[in-house]
């Protein structure tokens, strides 16, 4: 049975990525990441995700390059959300700045997000 990716999930519905974005500038810290290292790692448990604001992030599964992520863009927040290991390894290509939220910094973010209208 094939996958329709044109009609919304639930994952669509609960999650927007221009709220998330909001809610990492207010509540987000900040975290260096040298050249080579990793971010997190496939299998791993952890409540972060990342909004990347300068270098290069390689996503990779089973040694083999998914992706990568461009600053501005938000990644590792599908394990938090679902609360499940991760899928991939996110490994910095270029000395990396990114804001980092946990799962209970992100539900105060969305909190006070919503609340603000």
């Amino acid at each position: 049975m094939a996958l329709d990716f044109t009609q919304p999930t639930a994952y669509d519905a609960a999650y927007d990525p221009a709220v998330a974005r909001k809610c990492f500038k207010s509540f987000g810290r900040t975290e260096n990441i040298a050249e080579m290292k990793s971010f997190f790692l496939e299998g791993q448990t952890s409540d972060k995700m990342y909004l990347l604001a300068e270098g290069e992030v390689s996503l990779s599964r089973s040694k083999k390059t998914l992706d990568s992520v461009k600053p501005g863009e938000i990644f590792g927040e599908i394990a938090v959300i679902a609360q499940q290991p991760r899928s991939a390894t996110a490994m910095a290509r270029k000395p990396c700045r990114a804001l980092v939220l946990d799962t209970t910094q992100f539900q105060s973010a969305l909190q006070s997000t919503r609340n603000s209208g």
